[in-house]
């Protein structure tokens, strides 16, 4: 296993469909959309821990860091979430939209996971 995930992983985790996306035209481009969600926390998660403990991470530490840049990629697609949500008229909505509450508490469960992870690392996972 990588640090890094892959697109499946967060789909898997976050329980997301192309339809919590209505700005993206299908798979593709959702996947592409999510795809560099997961380039941009895996730099982060990099740069805040140094590239030297990021590379010479031990087996569990990579399990940590895969798990926790999972919960920030979550995180952040459940903000891009609850963004359309407030945007659009409720009745617009496709099925796939919980409540703007709901989807406030997926944002913050995974963020506030993902800042226990990287607590032992001394790091702010909200930076």
């Amino acid at each position: 296993m990588a640090i890094k995930p892959l697109t499946t992983n967060i789909r898997d985790e976050g329980q997301l469909a192309d339809g919590h996306f209505p700005n993206f035209a299908g798979t593709v481009a959702v996947d592409a959309f999510i795809s560099g969600r997961i380039d941009i926390v895996d730099s982060l998660v990099k740069k805040m821990i140094g590239t030297a403990k990021y590379t010479g991470a031990s087996a569990d530490e990579i399990n940590i860091l895969h798990e926790a840049e999972v919960y920030l990629v979550c995180g952040k697609l459940w903000q891009a979430i609850l963004n359309v949500m407030v945007h659009y008229d409720a009745e617009d909505l496709p099925p796939e939209f919980v409540s703007p509450e709901a989807a406030a508490a997926n944002r913050d469960f995974y963020l506030g996971e993902a800042a226990k992870l990287l607590a032992p690392y001394d790091v702010d996972a909200m930076d």
